[in-house]
């Protein structure tokens, strides 16, 4: 005789409690599957976090870490998380920029020069100069300063001082003066190369020089004759003398028959009653010498030598007696 078996069916109870232990062992299972151990790099602080967050976005907030909007973060923040990410977080440091004398405040995260001038919308010129201290890491007070320099060439013409020479006259007395030659100015142009920093001019530097006119120098005699009061009954007696009509002229920008440029002292004559360089005594004019010819000197007439126009009209025309020393 066999024995039969009878297996009785489960209870409800039974199949509760499996299936509430089923579920809790799918949850747990799915906990330990999406629970991750990530890293946090925050401003040189490295921290390992177990999370939950399956994005970078999530991570932060979870950890209540608050952003500036220049702070930069890597991965971005829509990026997904896995087990051993790490995530970057570069923060914003202040970097002052200064131009024009004008100082601007940014906040920039990993700051370069050229990422500084590019929010700052500064445009750079191949001569400008740059200064900072972004390359110190443990500066706190960075800055940028940006120094304008831009060149200029241009031409000028100025007007150049004429010299003035003296030269000895043995025809002058000794403390007289006669100005024998008038200056005039020259001409000269100029390449100059100005430098301009921050607009304004710092630096002219002259690059060509042209003379376009060579100034005329001035030239004022000084006498060097021991002047005597001559008297014609003393001094001059016995020596040749002519009566003669004298006449005056002045500076006409000639020079005169023999070459030079006149002086007081030079009489015009004619050669043919006074030889050219015969030294004469005129009175009322004082010493001179034949030196200069003129058309309408015929005769017996001279023509005097005075350094302005004035003194020649005073002059006039008189009759003067003329000794010849020679």
């Amino acid at each position: 005789m066999f024995a039969v078996l009878q297996l009785r069916k489960p209870s409800l109870k039974l199949l509760l409690s499996l299936l509430i232990c089923g579920v809790l062992l799918a949850g747990f299972t799915g906990y330990l599957w999406a629970v991750k151990t990530v890293t946090i790099v925050d401003t040189g602080s490295h921290v390992k976090v177990r999370t939950l967050a399956s994005t970078v976005e999530e991570l932060l907030q979870e950890q209540k870490i608050a952003l500036r909007p220049e702070d930069v973060v890597r991965p971005s923040l829509p990026a997904s998380l896995k087990e051993g990410s790490t995530v970057t977080i570069a923060r914003a440091v202040p970097v002052r920029v200064v131009e024009k004398g004008e100082t601007k405040l940014f906040y920039v995260a990993e700051p370069t020069v050229m990422k500084v001038l590019n929010l700052a919308n500064i445009v750079l010129n191949p001569l400008d100069e740059i200064t900072h201290n972004l390359d110190v890491t443990e500066e706190t007070n960075k800055y940028i300063k940006v120094t304008h320099i831009a060149k200029e060439k241009v031409e000028e013409t100025t007007l150049l001082d004429f010299p003035v020479k003296r030269e000895p006259d043995q025809f002058l007395a000794k403390g007289e003066t006669a100005i024998v030659q008038d200056g005039e100015q020259g001409l000269v142009k100029e390449t100059v190369m100005i430098t301009y920093t921050d607009g304004e001019e710092t630096k002219r530097e002259v690059i060509n020089r042209e003379i376009i006119k060579e100034p005329k120098p001035k030239i004022i005699a000084y006498g060097i004759k021991e002047q005597k009061v001559v008297q014609a009954s003393r001094d001059l007696q016995g020596r040749k003398s002519l009566l003669m009509e004298a006449t005056a002229y002045t500076h006409t920008g000639n020079r005169t028959a023999t070459g030079i440029n006149p002086y007081r002292g030079v009489i015009a004559v004619d050669p043919k009653v006074i030889p050219l360089g015969t030294e004469l005594y005129v009175e009322g004019y004082g010493y001179g010498e034949a030196l200069d010819t003129g058309g309408a000197v015929k005769g017996n007439r001279i023509d005097l030598f005075f350094e302005t126009k004035s003194e020649a009209l005073n002059w006039g025309r008189r009759d003067v007696q003329v000794y010849i020393l020679d």
